[in-house]
């Protein structure tokens, strides 16, 4: 710890006069030294901003997407949730329906499914091609239900919502949410 307080002291004393001539104060800069001191320790010779993986793991992943309209599905079909209210990163495709791990890391996923009608429902979170957790709706009139779920993932895994059966569903009460804990 001392080493380190004597290589911040020497580098302010080595660049004080630098520090005091890219200060600003005049237009409400009031950390400058901080500011520059934190600078040039970032830019520490072998050290690249490009190279920082902070940059990449404070960068916000989240979504939110809804159905528009009301659907029928078909076994099997992928649900493409069209009604997009957040998209940060840019990573869930409405056309698809899927969204792609931009990194890796541990991810939250919700989904609900609002029957339209009556019946039941098989409907399936899928992590890549694999079912990675299942719902099931009793056969009841407009009945719904919510997946919930954490997902450990890797960067370019894709998780969407898959059909296990056929049936209609309710919109703007049906979506799909994801995000990047």
């Amino acid at each position: 710890m001392k080493c380190y307080l004597v290589l911040v002291v020497v580098i302010i004393r080595a660049n004080f006069l630098k520090v005091g001539a890219d200060c600003n104060a005049g237009k409400g800069k009031t950390t400058c030294i901080t500011e520059d001191l934190l600078h040039m320790l970032m830019n520490r010779p072998g050290s690249s901003p490009s190279k920082c993986e902070c940059k990449e793991r404070n960068r916000r992943t989240a979504f939110t997407a809804i159905l528009k309209t009301d659907v029928r599905m078909s076994k099997y079909g992928v649900f493409k949730f069209d009604k997009v209210e957040v998209n940060q990163g840019n990573n869930y495709n409405p056309n698809t329906g899927v969204f792609t791990a931009p990194s890796g890391g541990l991810y939250h996923f919700s989904c609900t499914i609002l029957l339209h009608g009556s019946g039941s429902a098989f409907f399936n979170l899928m992590k890549n091609n694999d079912i990675y957790i299942k719902g099931f709706i009793v056969p009841t009139s407009n009945d719904s239900q919510t997946q919930s779920v954490m997902m450990d993932l890797e960067k370019g895994d894709r998780v969407y919502v898959k059909t296990g059966s056929s049936f209609g569903v309710q919109k703007e009460f049906t979506y799909f949410s994801g995000y990047l804990l």
